[in-house]
């Protein structure tokens, strides 16, 4: 709509005008014009209220606008513009009195505002505007691990030549530095120039480490005991540094050990022996003054509670007794069995009746007697 009083700026190759009155209608839109289209684009409305008689000016790639009049009062607010996400966010306001119909304009990366007018008062101050640094520059990651051949791009923005710390004069960059590194850019438009740097923190990656028993026999547990870092997260999902595993066969673990920003993957094999299975064979029933043969099988080597290593022993109990063995087998995982041989005692064999006896007794009993001369 057609107005009067209105601010206008120029930010970079774009125009903005906005505020105004027209006919006692106060206006708080706000337009952008772009050259190159010769075409008008409306953008986010001045959050500050409706105005006019206000003062408008651009310092590097945002735009300032303030005071003015709002149809009761003369204002001393003060709010800045951002194109490139189209927001305004208020400012420090103007530290004097509050005013309209005043000028404003900007030198390099400082804004001026002075004289105006408050109903009845004409004024003759001046005052100065100083912004932060109207160049930034944006890092794809400011933080990086060391030996990770890790390229960081640095932007600039804010300026229309620029001049950096390593010699480069393109807005934008590519670092690889192998320690914390600070790096500076000169922007200039025009005669004016800013300055402004980021650092680039490089890490040391984590010394990892896992300590184990990784040989283990089926049915045996061990603990892995990662190192060198102050988080762990292990491919079981266990997050300590010490985790318990029983796999029942052979089994990879890996852990991902952090310092907090880098992190280095490792892994450990525990490999799982099959245990012997201890079996004794042999007559376990015997009579007191036998001898059996007890034989043991399953494994390599064989120590039995008597301390025969053989894997065959010859008992002669006198009473039932156990014996057992232990068997290892040659990748030394070992199995115990036990056996007991019974043992009965063999009967005395006696003759007890009267060897000697009369003739008349033998008669009764129906012995026959032979005598010999």
């Amino acid at each position: 709509m057609a107005r009067e009083a209105a601010i206008g700026f120029a930010i970079g190759n774009k125009g903005y005008i906005g505020t105004g009155i027209n006919n006692f209608t106060f206006f708080q839109d706000f337009w952008e014009y772009n050259q190159a289209t010769n075409s008008w684009t409306q953008k986010a409305n001045f959050v500050g209220g409706a105005r006019s008689l206000a003062v408008g000016f651009s310092i590097g790639s945002k735009g300032y606008l303030g005071t003015g009049w709002d149809n009761s009062n003369s204002l001393k607010d003060f709010w800045e513009y951002n194109p490139s996400i189209n927001t305004w966010t208020s400012q420090a306001n103007l530290p004097a009195s509050s005013r309209y119909n005043a000028v404003g304009f900007s030198i390099c990366k400082d804004g001026y505002i002075g004289t105006g007018y408050d109903n009845t008062i004409f004024y003759n101050d001046f005052w100065e505007y100083a912004s932060s640094s109207v160049i930034s520059i944006t890092a794809s990651s400011t933080t990086i691990c060391h030996g990770n051949n890790n390229n960081v791009t640095l932007s600039a923005s804010g300026g229309n030549t620029y001049s950096w710390s390593n010699g480069s004069t393109t807005n934008q960059i590519s670092v690889s530095p192998t320690s914390t590194s600070s790096y500076s850019v000169v922007a200039s438009i025009g005669s004016c120039t800013d300055t402004a740097s980021v650092t680039i923190t490089v890490n040391s990656f984590p010394i990892a480490n896992i300590s184990s028993n990784s040989t283990i026999c089926s049915g045996q547990s061990t603990n892995l005991t990662a190192s060198g870092g102050t988080y762990y997260a292990w491919s079981n999902s266990s997050t300590t540094s010490t985790i318990t595993v029983a796999p029942t066969s052979t089994s990879t673990y890996s852990v991902s050990v952090s310092n907090g920003f880098c992190y280095v993957d490792t892994s450990i094999i525990v490999t799982v022996y099959l245990s012997p299975i201890a079996i004794i064979s042999g007559n376990a029933n015997i009579c007191s003054g036998q001898t059996t043969t007890f034989n043991a099988s399953g494994g390599g080597i064989y120590l039995w509670n008597t301390g025969a290593t053989t894997n065959s022993i010859f008992i002669s109990p006198s009473s039932t007794t156990s014996y057992s063995v232990t068997v290892t087998s040659l990748n030394g995982c070992t199995d115990d069995t036990n056996a007991t041989v019974v043992v009965t005692q063999t009967p005395v064999a006696l003759i007890s009746p009267n060897s000697t006896i009369c003739l008349s007794e033998a008669k009764q009993k129906g012995k026959k007697l032979l005598f010999y001369k």
